[in-house]
């Protein structure tokens, strides 16, 4: 995993001050001094080497600040500069053959030139050859001079050049030959032209990063290295203000060597200006902060690589051809945006000669001149999550859902977006924007969002009447709870409250004495001699009655922290008591808890992945298991937002975030849950720098593939394990199933050499009809081979992408036709070796487990016998009554619990003598349905609500299983 380390420290050069003894030589290494001469041991003419004698700190040709001598302008005068540094001034044109700064033994003295100009053979800029990637600590020389031209190369080594102001132009620019590791180029103003390009390879591969914090770098190829961001020995090729000009045609203009050949673009953006020049950028250009991408000049610019960016992307003038639009394009006139795919991909925002375009499809046809190539965008009108059927039943609600958003807002670990810290818990909560949070968690596209209701100190941020009576003054004025519940579920976004049951130790020694904690003990545990545990758990459910009582029916659950990594916490923590505090109240409330053994008496464990736990950044993503439980993965600072403004915040880059959610996703499990992503806003709005536009990032990105992750269940075609990691996937892919409509959906995380795909016959026996891309509707070509086993393959012009690619899959839907109504099972049986279907796969007239089946009134048998145990998709009647009778004692599994039965028609299931009792059975409750009757005359085992959305529904006793609710929604 890659993480965001701070920017290295800016380079600055010494303020040492210059020698006042005239005609004396400086007191240069002898290591240091060997290697100066040594490097230019071939080359004839005169060595001048710098000790500032004269105490000027000039270079001209008057003072003798060259070991006792005046410098003498030529071009076979060689200059050396070592241990003593400081800023030169260049007080006249200044020839001169090799210059070098530093050798491989002993590092120079930091180093400004500045003024005046400079014309040389080579410069050299090399430090001590132990020297690695820590570039804040290797010397530096800052070139400020107005005019610098070197005939030759100029060749960096262990050591770091930054380009502050005036023109520099050399013929290349490579790595040193002396020692030419962790070479590091900045340029922070003024204009660097390198004639031939930069090459950090040219004496062997090595790290050579370069930061374009500003100014211009000119150059017609540049090839450096890339060892990933937030790594030890960091090198790579950051953006950050400054301007990268192309000087010829390169379709292949940045190459990286090493890495992920990444290059990073922060907080300052890129701007990449082709100057009337074709180039194209096939390295992949990810997120180093929150900057863009900005496009200047006339000519074009391709982008090919798997580019992750976070800031919008802006084409100003000339024309930019990409593959896959960022989350926000923006086309100013003067500018082309060329779409080089085929069909559709969405975005967030696209804006046109400065107007945002409302949601819609946008592509030549819309916008010729300013939009072009073979294309469209797609402007998604937002996220927003259709609530199920249900008021709180959060259990089932939390099975469907896989991504979601952590929230810790807490005085005490919350600042404000100013940096500093809020005054009191009042101010923390009268601060909070419950509007704005709203707004940008639908900018996120999460399905659920997890609140803090009470943390540090037992601060319960609504007017809890229960905190007051056992604790005055540990409440807030405001109804933050209300104000967020409010503004968040308008966007359709479920909310589940954050509680801590034993969070004592915070408290002060009086209030622990008044609840029954007792007083402080070791870490977070009370004193064990004081603790009162029937008081504190009257204590600690009073609060949560409260909370119940006032909120409980407009939330799916609630998280309840272990607070013990030792799983001890029923040592204060009356776990079953608690549970029939919540449940007496809101029995299809999710109780849920971090996992550290046991679940206690919670529905559900969740798994925590913080700093301090495996999944640590810098490892490799594809090798981080997805467990069963939904994770609670920290992606900002901290929990809460701890990390001042202005630094970029996030552990993990959008890619692994991502391709995490999309794992998890389908996981085996039946809790649900997915990720839930963790950070937190500012007191006053906004967030740590980088956490919210990479969530925006991630957001984009599942929107035009929402269907596949959001309200779906793990396959049980294609079954993936817990702990399962991409890099152990079977096949490469991972599978999950549309809750609302069945479709199966594949997601392909490691792409195969080829365009087709092999996947196992589905382990349900389920049947599949047709295959697309999900995103774009292309078809994909499905073939059953002998054994079961599916081959997909795409479409010419179609490629697997190395983020995820999923295909849509439609299972068979068949159609009934019998012609012989029969109670036993003769020509008419309702059987897969029966041909009484059409539309079956892969023999036309027959029915497969798994199938979603239409009775519409085609045959004459009305009556239909089932004769064994068989699980199916959807059922759907029209055109005329049905009734289904058993024939032994089969089992009918509703795998998506869904019946549709039209005005005017009955569908009745009953037991029917003499063959037997049918049971229903399935996890997915029922959903009932269409204008018509539906009778259930029959044992049931299915698990779940029955939500009865039309028509009507007979039952007799026991038909609609032991558990859920029955909840009528229309």
């Amino acid at each position: 995993m890659t993480s965001r380390k701070l920017p290295n420290p800016p380079l600055s050069s010494s303020d040492a001050a210059p020698q006042r003894s005239r005609r004396k030589l400086a007191r240069i290494p002898i290591g240091l001094l060997a290697c100066l001469l040594a490097a230019t041991s071939q080359i004839h003419g005169a060595d001048f080497i710098w000790d500032n004698g004269a105490g000027t700190g000039q270079w001209n040709s008057t003072d003798a600040n060259w070991s006792g001598d005046p410098w003498a302008n030529s071009p076979s005068s060689d200059a050396f500069f070592g241990a003593v540094g400081g800023t030169i001034g260049l007080d006249e044109a200044i020839i001169a053959g090799n210059v070098t700064v530093g050798a491989a033994t002993g590092n120079f003295a930091n180093l400004t030139l500045s003024d005046g100009s400079l014309t040389a053979s080579t410069l050299t800029v090399q430090g001590d050859a132990s020297n690695d990637g820590g570039y804040a600590w290797n010397p530096t020389l800052t070139m400020a001079v107005p005019s610098v031209s070197i005939t030759g190369d100029i060749a960096v080594g262990r050591a770091n050049l930054e380009i502050a102001s005036g023109s520099v132009t050399a013929d290349r620019i490579i790595a040193s030959s002396a020692s030419a590791d962790w070479a590091r180029l900045v340029v922070s103003g003024g204009t660097l032209t390198a004639t031939n390009g930069i090459d950090g390879s040219t004496n062997g591969s090595v790290t050579f990063a370069i930061d374009l914090n500003g100014g211009t770098l000119r150059a017609p190829s540049i090839h450096v290295a890339d060892r990933e961001i937030g790594t030890y020995n960091n090198a790579w090729f950051t953006f950050n203000g400054g301007t990268l000009e192309a000087t010829a045609d390169n379709s292949d203009f940045i190459t990286l060597y090493g890495g992920n050949e990444n290059a990073y673009i922060g907080n300052g953006g890129a701007v990449i200006d082709t100057a009337g020049h074709d180039i194209g950028i096939n390295a992949n250009l990810v997120a180093g902060g929150v900057g863009g991408l900005s496009k200047l000049g006339q000519g074009t610019l391709i982008l090919g690589g798997l580019n992750t960016y976070i800031g919008p992307t802006t084409v100003q003038e000339g024309t930019l051809r990409i593959h896959r639009p960022t989350s926000r394009m923006e086309v100013m006139p003067g500018g082309l945006l060329e779409l080089g795919f085929s069909g559709s991909s969405s975005l967030r925002v696209l804006v046109i000669d400065g107007v945002s375009l409302p949601p819609g499809v946008y592509n030549a046809s819309t916008h010729p001149g300013r939009l072009s190539g073979t294309g469209s965008l797609v402007v998604s009108s937002g996220y927003s999550n259709e609530p199920w059927p249900g008021v709180s039943d959060g259990i089932s609600s939390f099975r469907r859902m896989k991504y979601g958003y952590f929230v810790h807002y807490v005085f005490g670990g919350t600042r404000k977006s100013d940096g500093d810290w809020p005054s009191d818990a009042n101010d923390m909560a009268d601060r909070f924007d419950a509007e704005g949070f709203a707004e940008d968690l639908a900018s996120m596209g999460v399905e659920y969002v997890i609140f803090t209701a009470w943390h540090f100190n037992v601060v319960c941020l609504w007017p809890s009447a229960a905190m007051e009576q056992w604790m005055p003054g540990h409440t807030v004025n405001r109804d933050l709870l209300g104000d967020l519940l409010d503004a968040v579920k308008a966007k359709g976004i479920r909310v589940l409250f954050y509680t801590h049951p034993r969070d004592g130790h915070d408290m002060s020694a009086a209030d622990q004495i008044t609840t029954g904690w007792g007083g402080p003990g070791v870490g977070a545990d009370p004193d064990w001699n004081l603790f009162d545990r029937q008081k504190w758990n009257d204590f600690t459910n009073d609060i949560y009655a409260d909370l119940i009582d006032r909120y409980g029916s407009r939330i799916d659950g609630l998280f309840i922290d272990e607070g013990s990594a030792a799983g001890d916490s029923w040592k204060v923590v009356d776990y079953p008591r608690l549970r029939q505090t919540i449940k007496s109240r809101q029995p299809d409330l999710l109780m849920m808890q971090n996992y550290y053994g046991t679940n206690y008496s919670c529905d559900i464990g969740a798994t925590e992945v913080s700093y301090w736990q495996s999944w640590v950044p810098g490892t490799n993503p594809d090798n981080w298991p997805a467990t069963g439980r939904p994770m609670s993965m920290v992606m900002g600072g901290n929990w809460s937002a701890t990390q001042v403004p202005g630094i970029y915040t996030p552990r993990y880059n959008t890619m692994e975030m991502f391709r995490m959610t999309v794992l998890r996703a389908g996981v085996n499990s039946t809790d649900g849950g997915g990720v839930n992503w963790a950070s937190g806003p500012y007191a006053g709005g906004g967030w740590e720098t980088g956490v919210l536009e990479q969530m925006q990032e991630m957001g984009s990105w599942i929107a035009p593939i929402r269907p596949s992750i959001c309200d779906t269940f793990p396959s049980q075609s294609w079954i993936t394990p817990p702990n399962s990691t991409i890099n152990g996937l079977s096949n490469g892919i991972v599978a999950t199933r549309s809750a609302s409509d069945g479709r199966e959906f594949i997601h392909v995380l490691t792409p195969p050499a080829g365009n087709s795909l092999t996947v196992p016959a589905p382990a349900d026996g389920r049947g599949y009809a047709s295959a697309s891309l999900l995103e774009s509707g292309n078809p994909v070509d499905l073939v059953r081979n002998g054994d079961g086993s599916l081959t997909l393959t795409l479409q010419s012009g179609d490629a697997w992408s190395p983020r995820n690619t999923v295909i849509a899959l439609e299972p068979v839907t068949v159609t009934w036709n019998g012609n012989t109504n029969d109670a036993g099972p003769g020509t008419a049986a309702w059987a897969d070796w029966m041909d009484n279907f059409t539309g079956g796969v892969p023999i036309p007239t027959r029915f497969r487990s798994g199938d979603n089946v239409d009775f519409t009134g085609q045959g004459a048998a009305s009556v239909v016998p089932w004769v064994a145990d068989f699980s199916v998709g959807d059922l759907r009647f029209s055109g005329k009554d049905y009734h289904i009778r058993p024939s032994g004692a089969p089992i009918l599994t509703l795998a998506s619990g869904r019946m549709d039965v039209a005005e005017g028609i009955t569908a009745t299931f009953e037991e029917g003598a003499p063959g037997g009792s049918l049971t229903l059975a399935g996890s997915n409750g029922l959903t009932k349905t269409g204008g018509g009757t539906l009778v259930l005359d029959l044992p049931s085992q299915v698990t779940g609500n029955t939500n009865l959305t039309g028509g009507v529904l007979a039952v007799r006793p026991g038909a609609l299983g032991s558990t859920g609710n029955i909840v009528f929604d229309g």
